[in-house]
C-alpha cells in the first residue's frame, strides 16, 4: 500500500471473492474491519465498517452464499453475530441469536460448512448451541436442527459428505458425544455404536455387507466387550448377542450368508471361554446366536476359518482332536456338520486356503508335505478331488476364475511356476506363457477380469512384477506395462469397474493408483497423492458403478478415503474423515444400500462406523403434489441423464427447467395445487414439449469439480401462452458417479 496504513493484517480467514481478496485489517480510523483488494494500492479499500469508527468488530470466518459475503462480527450493542455484505459495501445483520452484547458465536463455532446453496454453522444463545443454516437472507437464517432437545448439543467438526449430507459430532441427551449424519432434509442419523461417555470408540472390524440392506460387524459395545453387531441403513445398530457375558470379548469374524428367503442365516466364527473359537449361527434378528457345533471340545476350539457358501451349505477349515486342519461342511446344525475330506490323513494338516467359487464348485489350495496343490469340490466327499496332479503339475497356487475358465500358477517339467488355464478337462488344460523362460518362476497372480480377459502380474526375467493380459490363448497372453505391480492377493488389492482395472503399482513416483483397460495405451498412473518417490500406497478398493473408492496416504489429507472414475480429473479425495493432515485411517470398506460404510477414527469419536453417499449420483423426489409426474435417471457425470414426464393435460405445452436448489417451494406464478421448487430468478429453460408424455436426455460433462452439485429440476404445464402454470413434482439431482 506504500503508506504503512495497515498496522495489523489477518489473512487467516481471507478468501477469494470474484477475483478480489477479502481479509481483515486494522487502521486507527476504522479499527479491525473487513477489507478487499484486487492486488493494487488503488484497489485495496475498506469494504464495510461493521462497528463504526475506531472500535473493533473483529470480523472472521468469511464465506460466500451466491455472490454475497457472509461473516461473523460484532458491533455496537451486539455480541458476535452473523452479517452479510455485497460488493457495493451494503451491510445487513442476519442474526441476533443472543440479544445484547453476549456472543452467539463462541468456541463451538468452527466456521461455515457449505451444503448445496446454503451454509450450516454452530451457534446459539448461552446453553443452547445448535446447528443453524443461512441462505444469505434474514428470513433464511434460522436454527436448522435441535440435535439435543434437552440442552446444548455443541456441534463441532462439520464435514460435508457430498452436497446433501453433513457429518458432525454433537452432545446428546444422555451426556455422550456422538457422531451424526445430517441431511439437507433436516434429518439426523446417529452413527455412534458405543454409547459410553468419553468412549475410545467401538473399533468396528470384520465389516461385511450382506445383501443390500444389512452390514454385520464386530464392535466393542458398552460392557459387552467385542460382540456381533448388525447395522441397517435407516434403522441403526442391533447387538445380536453377548456370546461371552460381561466385558470378555467373543471377537466375532467371517460373517457369511447362506440359505434364501426365510431360511437365510448368518454363520460366523466367535470364541468363548467355555468352547474356544467355534462356529456360530444367527438369523440376523431377535433370536440370540447359537453355537453350531463344538468340533474341538473344551476351551481351545477348532479354529474355523475361510468360510465360503456353496449350494446351501458353508465350507470352512477347522481342526479336531483326531484331525488336523481340513475342509469341513455344514448346514448350520451340529448333525449336518462333518469333515469333507481328510486330505492329510490323521492329525496331520493339509492346511487348505485360498477358497474361490468356480461355477457350481469351489476351488481351494492345500499344502501337504510342502507341495501346494489345487483341489475342486462340489460340496460332497465323492466330489472332492485334486485338480492338477493328473496333468503332471506341481506347486499349483493362486487360482483365479474368469467365466468358466480357471487360471492358476503351476510348475511342470522344464518350467518354473507359470500361468496355466483349465476348464477341468485334460484337453483344455494348457500352459499359456513362459514369462520367465526356463525353470525360473514368474509367479503369476490374477488381478481382475475385464469381460473374458484376465489381467495379472508376473515376473518376466526380473524381480519386478509387470502387468500382463490374456484372453485364454498363448497368442493372446502378453505383457502390456513394464511397471512394478504391488504383490498381493488380499481382497481389495485391486478392483474392476466399468471395464477398467484399478490397482497399485510403482514407477519413479512410488506406489500410486494405476488403471488399465487391458491395452498398453489404456494403462497409466492416475495420481501422485504423495510427492516424490514415497508413494501413497492405495488399498482397500471397492468397485461401484462409475468407479472405485479406495484408501491412500497423502501429504494433504493423511490416510483417508479417495475415489476415482478412471480419469486423472476424476480422481481425488472422497471424504477427509479426520480433517487436515491427520489420518482417519479408513478400513473395512463395504457398499450397502447405495452408500459406503467403513471404519475410521477421529479424536472426538474414537474408531467408529461411518456411512455416507460420498459423491454418488442421486435423485431425490422433493414432493408428490404435482399435477403430473417427472422422473429422472441418476445424473452420472460423463454420461447422459434422462428425464421423463407423463400425465400432462392433452393439448397443452409443457416446459422443463432447472436451477440451483431452494430450501422451500413457493406458489409464485403457480396455479392452485402446484408448487415451484425453482429459483425463478436464475432458472434455465431445458426444453419445450407438445406431447402429453415425453422423454429427453442431457449429456453431463465428466467434470470432477461438479461432484456433489445439487440441481433442482421441474416441469411446468402452460394452460395459456405464458405463466401461471401447473407443475410436476420437483426433483433434486445430485451430480456424481
Amino acid at each position: 500500500t506504500g503508506g504503512g496504513v495497515y498496522d495489523e493484517l489477518d489473512l487467516e480467514s481471507a478468501i477469494d471473492w470474484n477475483g478480489e481478496l477479502v481479509f481483515t485489517a486494522f487502521t486507527p480510523a476504522s479499527g479491525l474491519e473487513v477489507w478487499t483488494s484486487d492486488g493494487t494500492p488503488a484497489g485495496t479499500q475498506l469494504l464495510v465498517d461493521v462497528y463504526p469508527g475506531a472500535p473493533f468488530s473483529f470480523p472472521f470466518a468469511y464465506a460466500l452464499v451466491g455472490n454475497q459475503l457472509v461473516f461473523a462480527a460484532e458491533s455496537a450493542g451486539t455480541g458476535t453475530e452473523l452479517w452479510r455484505a455485497d460488493a457495493a459495501g451494503n451491510l445487513t445483520q442476519l442474526t441476533d441469536i443472543q440479544p445484547g452484547t453476549m456472543d452467539s458465536f463462541n468456541a463451538v463455532f468452527q466456521g461455515f460448512q457449505k451444503m448445496g446453496a446454503v451454509l450450516l454453522f454452530a451457534a446459539g444463545p448461552v446453553g443452547n448451541k445448535e446447528l443453524w443454516i443461512t441462505d444469505g437472507t434474514v428470513a433464511g437464517t434460522t436454527q436448522f436442527l435441535d440435535l439435543d432437545l434437552s440442552g446444548s448439543s455443541e456441534p463441532r467438526d462439520l464435514t460435508a459428505i457430498g452436497a446433501g449430507a453433513l457429518l458432525l459430532s454433537a452432545d446428546t441427551a444422555d451426556f455422550s458425544r456422538e457422531l451424526m449424519v445430517v441431511t439437507a432434509a433436516a434429518t439426523k442419523q446417529v452413527l455412534e455404536i458405543e454409547p459410553t461417555v468419553a468412549s475410545p470408540g467401538a473399533n468396528p472390524d470384520d465389516v461385511v455387507a450382506i445383501g443390500n440392506q444389512r452390514v454385520f460387524l464386530s464392535a466393542e459395545v458398552g460392557g459387552a466387550g467385542r460382540e456381533p453387531v448388525l447395522y441397517e441403513p435407516g434403522v441403526g445398530y442391533t447387538l445380536l448377542g453377548d456370546l461371552e457375558p460381561g466385558s470378555w470379548p467373543s471377537n466375532p469374524a467371517e460373517f457369511t450368508r447362506f440359505g434364501v428367503g426365510s431360511a437365510e442365516r448368518i454363520l460366523f466364527v466367535a470364541e468363548t471361554q467355555a468352547f474356544g473359537r467355534e462356529l456360530w449361527i444367527s438369523d440376523g434378528g431377535a433370536t440370540a446366536p447359537q453355537l453350531v457345533a463344538d468340533l474341538f471340545p473344551g476351551p481351545i476350539g477348532s479354529g474355523p476359518r475361510d468360510l465360503i457358501e456353496l449350494d446351501g451349505r458353508v465350507l470352512f477349515v477347522a481342526h479336531s482332536q483326531t484331525l488336523g486342519y481340513e475342509v469341513w461342511s455344514t448346514d448350520g446344525t451340529a448333525a449336518g456338520t462333518n469333515v469333507l475330506a481328510d486330505i492329510w490323513p490323521g492329525i496331520g494338516s493339509s492346511e487348505p486356503y485360498d477358497f474361490i467359487r468356480w461355477g457350481d464348485k469351489v476351488v481351494f489350495t492345500t499344502f501337504p508335505g510342502g507341495d501346494s496343490r489345487l483341489w475342486v469340490t462340489d460340496g460332497t466327499p465323492a466330489g472332492t478331488k485334486v485338480l492338477g496332479a493328473a496333468f503332471g503339475l506341481t506347486e499349483q497356487q493362486n487360482p483365479f476364475v474368469v467365466g468358466d475358465k480357471l487360471y492358476f500358477a503351476a510348475a511342470s517339467p522344464g518350467f518354473g511356476r507359470e500361468l496355466w488355464e483349465t476348464d477341468g478337462t485334460a484337453p483344455n488344460t494348457m500352459q499359456l506363457a513362459d514369462a520367465w523362460p526356463g525353470i525360473n518362476d514368474s509367479e503369476p497372480v490374477g488381478l481382475g477380469a475385464i469381460g473374458d480377459t484376465l489381467l495379472f502380474y508376473a515376473r518376466a526375467g526380473h524381480f519386478d512384477r509387470s502387468l500382463w493380459v490374456t484372453n485364454g490363448t498363448p497368442a493372446g497372453t502378453m505383457e502390456i506395462a513394464d511397471i512394478n505391480v504391488w504383490p498381493s492377493v488380499v481382497p481389495g488389492s485391486a478392483a474392476v469397474s466399468d471395464g477398467i482395472l484399478y490397482f497399485r503399482a510403482e514407477d519413479s513416483l512410488g506406489f500410486e493408483l494405476w488403471r488399465s483397460d487391458g491395452t498398453p495405451a489404456g494403462t497409466y498412473r492416475l495420481t501422485d497423492l504423495r510427492a516424490g518417490s514415497f508413494g501413497s500406497y492405495p488399498n482397500s478398493f471397492v468397485a461401484v458403478a462409475g468407479g472405485v473408492f479406495f484408501v491412500a496416504d497423502s501429504d494433504t489429507w493423511g490416510v483417508e478415503l479417495f475415489r476415482s472414475d478412471g480419469t486423472v480429473a476424476g480422481t481425488g479425495i472422497a471424504c477427509d474423515v479426520n480433517p487436515g493432515p491427520d489420518s482417519g485411517a479408513p478400513s473395512d470398506l463395504v457398499w450397502v444400500d447405495g452408500q459406503l460404510a467403513f471404519a475410521a477414527t477421529t479424536p472426538l469419536t474414537g474408531r467408529e462406523l461411518f456411512v455416507g453417499n460420498l459423491g454418488r449420483a442421486h435423485v431425490a423426489v422433493l414432493d408428490s403434489a404435482g399435477t403430473f409426474v417427472l422422473n429422472s435417471t441418476p445424473p452420472v457425470l460423463g454420461a447422459s441423464v434422462t428425464l421423463e414426464a407423463s400425465g400432462i393435460t392433452p393439448g397443452l405445452v409443457s416446459v422443463l427447467a432447472w436451477s440451483l436448489p431452494v430450501t422451500t417451494p413457493s406458489d409464485v406464478l403457480m396455479l392452485p395445487g402446484s408448487a415451484n421448487w425453482l429459483d425463478l430468478g436464475n432458472a434455465q429453460l431445458a426444453g419445450v414439449f407438445a406431447a402429453s408424455a415425453w422423454s429427453t436426455s442431457v449429456a453431463l460433462p465428466p467434470a470432477a469439480g461438479l461432484v456433489g452439485l445439487v440441481v433442482n429440476v421441474q416441469a411446468f404445464e402452460l394452460p395459456g401462452a405464458s405463466l401461471p402454470a401447473h407443475a410436476s413434482n420437483g426433483l433434486a439431482l445430485t451430480l456424481g458417479f
